[in-house]
């Protein structure tokens, strides 16, 4: 799960945000989305405020 949260900033970096949430919000595109586990994961944990706290305690401590 983490491993997977991980690779999402990875591919947020190199994607353009704006164009990635937007691609999101498009409705056909959610059950594409939502039947990648990884991409679910990802998603979950990017709402979560102990991942990035975990995250940000680990790139910058």
């Amino acid at each position: 799960m983490e491993i997977g949260s991980i690779t999402y900033l990875k591919a947020l970096k190199e994607i353009n945000y704006n164009h990635f949430s937007k691609f999101i919000i498009k409705r056909h595109h959610v059950k594409r989305f939502k039947r990648s586990s990884l991409f679910l994961n990802a998603y979950r944990s990017f709402y979560n405020p102990r991942f990035w706290d975990r995250f940000l305690f680990e790139k910058f401590f």
